[in-house]
Order: C-alpha cells, then structure tokens, then sequence
C-alpha cells in the first residue's frame, strides 16, 4: 500500500491523538486533571484556615486546618485592631468572622464593613446590602483600598473560590461601581432608601485594553487594573455587557496578570455570582 493512501488516516490519528490538552496540571489542586498536558491557570486549592468552631480565629470557609487557631482569650491583649479574630472594634462590633450568617466584619477609620460569602449578582448584592442598612463598599482613597484588600487576604476567602469567565478566569468580590445608568460613567452606590441611589461620579470612558481615553473625574481616587503601571487597562466593556465593579483576588487573565493585579478592579457582567462587600 503507497503511503499516500495512508496519509488521511495518519492526519485523523494525529489530529486526536496530538492535541495537548489544557488544564490545571498541579495533583495537589483541587481540579486537577491527569490528562491535561498544557497547564491553563485554573488550579483551585483548598482554602486553608483555622477549622476550629471554638477558635477565636474560626474561618467558616477553610477546608483545611492551617493550625493557626487562637482561643478566645488570646485576644484579650491585643491592639484593639481587626485581626480577623472575633476580638471586638469599635462601638462593641464583633469583628471577624460569623459563621451565622457567613459574614467577616472589619473597621477602617471609624467605618465597619462587612465581606458577604454569599454568592449574588450586582443587583441583589447592591439590594442585600441596602436592606442591611448600608451600601456597596464606596472606595474613596487609597488608604481605604489598602484596608478592605488587606481585610480579605485576612479574611482567609480563597483566591479561588470561584471563577468569573468574562473577568480573565479569575475570582473577585463586588464593590460599589457600575456604570448602569450609563456606558462609561462610572459611580458608586450609595445608602438610599430606595436602594436605587448613586453617589459621585469618579470615572469617564475606557481603560486601555477597551476604547481608552478613560480618565478620574475631578480627580476622584480609582483603582482599575493596570492603574500600578500607571495606565488602566480596565474599564474596557469586554463584550458590551460590563457594567458592574469588583475587586480581583488575584491577576488577570489567569496565568499573566497582563491587565491587572490582585487588588485592583476591573468591570464584570453584573449577572456574575459572586461575593460582596457592604460597608455601614
């Protein structure tokens, strides 16, 4: 048989037989696939944590003990900051975790905060967080920035605790930007007793992974991805249906961090599930 008469065959058995499958290639992830060749990024690993309900540390959220569990009264001398102990802020709030309503209480200038594990879209996160009697986390500089992202790292959520897919295949929580009122004018929700209300306006236009030409409105503080280089590379409406803010837990697209860093925010689909902040 010429080998020309094989050669349909050959190119069919190659075709299947050398693909290089992607996925996650780490056996100590949670997704790991043995018969992924190429690794894609998408690893997820247990969220590592005190495990100890008795704990004043108690993590709700940990799958693994990290043997960082504190008793109660090991917080007794502490500085009277939040360090994700249960210990008590200012005014009496219990800081910290709450297992009962999956809630991580935190205090930054006078202000208490609370990170929801609870998976929702931007609408019933902005809902949720007005009946609660609060709003959306309004970032307002960059001090508050560095305290609500120093909160959820301490926090113990995992980095990957779920993945947004129009977002760089990355994990993030809602803050209070959106643009829904209209395309490129970014603000932030505010109290309002119609939980309909939105506050100043802090942005115009894209970053420059979209249209670009974004730049603050009278000079309010942002954060977008990209900002640490010192060109936004976020907002960009990838998609046309980016209306919503969050806050990444890690770099994005997963595996570069070409766009934005752990930390900064970018715009997602509001329909995504995710968890949010409320700040009271």
């Amino acid at each position: 048989m010429r080998i020309t008469h094989l050669l349909p065959f050959l190119l069919t058995l190659c075709f299947f037989a050398c693909q290089k499958k992607e996925g996650c290639t780490d056996g100590a992830a949670k997704n790991y696939d043995a018969e992924a060749i190429i690794d894609d990024g998408t690893c997820h690993y247990k969220t590592r944590g005190c495990t100890d309900e008795t704990a004043a540390n108690y993590n709700p959220l940990a799958e693994e003990d990290d043997g960082s569990c504190r008793k109660a009264d090991d917080d007794d001398d502490d500085d009277g900051g939040n360090n994700g102990g249960g210990n008590n802020g200012g005014g009496g709030v219990q800081l910290g975790w709450d297992s009962s309503n999956m809630a991580y209480t935190f205090q930054h200038s006078g202000t208490t905060y609370k990170i929801i594990a609870d998976m929702k879209s931007f609408a019933d996160a902005n809902q949720a967080a007005c009946d609660s009697g609060g709003h959306l986390v309004y970032i307002n500089d960059a001090a508050e920035q560095a305290a609500v992202y120093s909160e959820i790292q301490a926090s113990g959520i995992s980095t990957t605790y779920t993945t947004v897919n129009d977002g760089g295949g990355i994990a993030y929580i809602w803050i209070g930007a959106n643009d829904i009122t209209a395309e490129g004018t970014w603000k932030w929700e505010k109290k309002g007793t119609a939980c309909t209300s939105v506050g100043i306006e802090f942005w115009s236009g894209q970053g420059a992974a979209g249209a670009g030409g974004g730049s603050a409105t009278n000079g309010e503080y942002n954060n977008w991805g990209g900002a640490s280089t010192g060109t936004p590379n976020e907002p960009d409406n990838f998609n046309s249906n980016q209306n919503a803010g969050a806050i990444a837990l890690d770099g994005w697209p997963a595996g570069s961090g070409s766009l934005g860093s752990a930390g900064e925010w970018n715009d997602i689909a509001e329909s995504n599930l995710i968890y949010y902040i409320i700040e009271l």
